[in-house]
C-alpha cells in the first residue's frame, strides 16, 4: 500500500477530506499522491507530517521505493503480456 495512504488511514485515521484540511492541499492533489501520479510528495505535506513527528526523509524514501515497485509491476506485466 502507498505509504502516504497507509499513514493517513491506519495511523492518523483521517479521511481524504480531513487530510486535505490538515495539509492545506487540494483533495485532487492528495488523490494524485496516493495513486502514485506524482514523483515527489509535495513539500507542504512533508512539512505538516514532519510537524506531527514523522520523519520527512523516511516518508519520502518509502514513497519513492513504493513508486518504483509499482512502476516495475507495470513494466513486468507489460513485458509478460507482449510475449
Amino acid at each position: 500500500m502507498n505509504p502516504i495512504k497507509k499513514l493517513r488511514i491506519e495511523t492518523l485515521k483521517l479521511s481524504l477530506k480531513e487530510m486535505s484540511l490538515l495539509t492545506d492541499l487540494s483533495y485532487e492533489t492528495l488523490v494524485r499522491v496516493e495513486n502514485g501520479r506524482v514523483k515527489k510528495i509535495p513539500k507542504k505535506m512533508l512539512e505538516i507530517l514532519n510537524g506531527l513527528g514523522y520523519c520527512d526523509e523516511v516518508i519520502s524514501l518509502d514513497y519513492g521505493e513504493w513508486l518504483h515497485r509499482e512502476q516495475q509491476k507495470v513494466k513486468n506485466s507489460f513485458h509478460t503480456s507482449t510475449k
